[in-house]
C-alpha cells in the first residue's frame, strides 16, 4: 500500500488468542508463497508475490503464530476499488475466525485509501471462502465463466464499504 505500517491498527480476540495483523515484510514472500503452494491449485510465483509487495497499491496483510504464518489477505488498491489477490489460511489455523478477520481489518486499511468497495474471485466449488465472504457483507455479483486455468467458473463477489 502507500504505506507499510509495522502493524496494523487493532487487536481483536479470537478464539485462539490474540492476533496481531501487520503488512507483510520482504523476507515474509516466502512463506506466503509457501503457504499459496499448499492450499491454491494455481499458486503465484514468488516474483508475482514480489511486484505485488514492491507496487505502492498493493500489499500483504498477514498474522502469525510463534512465528509461523497462519494467515494472509492480499490486497490491491486502484481507485474506489480495492481487489483481493488472495485470501488464505494455513489449514493448522482454520475454523478460528481469521479469513474474516483480515477481511474486516483489510476493508478498514482499504477505506483509509480512498476505495469504497471490495471484490474478489472464488472458485465454485470453494463453499467455505463463498460463507466466510458473505458472513462480513460480501454478495455474489456474478459468474466469470473458465476463469481459472482448469476451467473452473469464478464467482465474483463485491462488498460496498461506504455508499455511494
Amino acid at each position: 500500500m502507500n504505506y507499510r505500517p509495522k502493524t496494523v491498527s487493532g487487536r481483536v480476540a479470537l478464539d485462539s488468542g490474540a492476533w496481531r495483523p501487520k503488512w507483510a515484510s520482504w523476507l515474509e514472500l516466502r512463506a506466503i508463497c509457501r503457504l499459496e503452494r499448499e492450499v491454491f491449485l494455481d499458486p503465484i510465483s514468488l516474483s508475482a508475490a514480489s511486484r505485488y509487495w514492491l507496487s505502492p497499491q498493493s500489499g500483504y496483510l498477514v498474522v502469525h503464530d510463534q512465528g509461523n504464518l497462519a494467515a494472509y489477505l492480499g490486497l490491491e488498491v486502484q481507485g474506489a476499488s480495492a481487489h483481493i489477490l488472495a485470501n488464505v489460511t494455513d489449514p493448522r489455523y482454520r475454523q478460528r475466525g481469521l479469513a474474516r478477520f483480515l477481511l474486516n481489518v483489510g476493508a478498514g486499511e482499504v477505506r483509509k485509501l480512498g476505495a469504497r468497495w471490495l471484490m474478489g474471485e472464488v472458485r465454485a466449488s470453494n463453499h467455505i471462502q463463498m460463507h466466510a465472504l458473505e458472513r462480513v457483507g460480501f454478495i455474489a455479483a456474478g459468474v466469470v465463466p473458465r476463469f481459472f486455468s482448469n476451467g473452473e467458473d469464478a464467482i465474483l463477489y463485491w462488498w460496498m464499504l461506504d455508499p455511494l
